[in-house]
Formats: C-alpha cells, sequence, structure tokens
C-alpha cells in the first residue's frame, strides 16, 4: 500500500490548496493524515477501531486515490473540497465514523467564526476607543 501512496507525488506536487482565508499552498498529505488520525482516535474512545494507524493510512491512500482523479480537471483544491472527500472515504469504511467527523468539522466551523467575530468585536472597540482619545486630546 506504500508503493501505492508514493506514486501520488506527482500529483501531489502539481495541486496546490485553497485555504479558507484565499492563501495558496502546497498540498500536505500529514495535514490530511493527521485529521484522520485525529478523528479516529476520537472517535475511538467510544468504540473499538483497531489499529487506527493502519485505518487512517488506507483512508489517506482512498483520498489521495481520488483526489487524483479529480486533479485531471483542476489543479487547486478548497480545504472544503479535500473535507468533502475525507467524509466520504470514511463513510465507506465506518458511517458513524463519517458523522463523527462532520460534527467536529462543523464544531471547528463555529470555534472560527466565534473567534472572528470576537477579533472584529475587539477591533471596532478599540477604534471607537482611539477615536474617543482622539476627541478629547487637546490639539
Amino acid at each position: 500500500m506504500a508503493e501505492k501512496i508514493m506514486t501520488n507525488t506527482n500529483f501531489e506536487s502539481r495541486v496546490r490548496i485553497q485555504k479558507r482565508d484565499g492563501e495558496l499552498v502546497s498540498f500536505d498529505r500529514i495535514r490530511i493524515l493527521n485529521a484522520i488520525t485525529k478523528c479516529i482516535n476520537s472517535y475511538n474512545q467510544n468504540t473499538d477501531i483497531k489499529i487506527p494507524g493502519i485505518i487512517s493510512t488506507s483512508i489517506l491512500f482512498n483520498v489521495l486515490e481520488d483526489l487524483s482523479i479529480q486533479s485531471i480537471d483542476k489543479d487547486v483544491f478548497k480545504v472544503d473540497d479535500i473535507q468533502e472527500t475525507v467524509i466520504k472515504q470514511l463513510g465507506l469504511i465506518n458511517e458513524n465514523l463519517s458523522s463523527h467527523y462532520m460534527r467536529y468539522k462543523l464544531q471547528r466551523e463555529k470555534e472560527r467564526r466565534e473567534k472572528y467575530t470576537t477579533g472584529c468585536s475587539n477591533l471596532i472597540k478599540s477604534a471607537k476607543e482611539n477615536d474617543n482619545k482622539k476627541e478629547n486630546a487637546n490639539i
């Protein structure tokens, strides 16, 4: 299986990933593997999935194969494109695992939005405070 995964290096060197902020970065299979492994380990606390590393590697291989086929038509994938492919492949292994991953990703999205909203609120508050200081300054 490791030999088959290595055959995707041409695809991996050609494809770019568009992050949520629009930045384009190199494809990094380790990030996908880490996400899959974290999901399985988290899910595994409540189940008895054996050998999560082997399962993660198998799912990664399937994700890479699927993306490689999709890359015939495109060289840039959005993070969400990859997540959808991961969800699909997890679902082929275990539907509950796929649902677990989707819930985790929804929670992460909620946290990102809250962090962004808090950051914007703090920026607006800071700008208002600076405006008040300027108004009160002796010019």
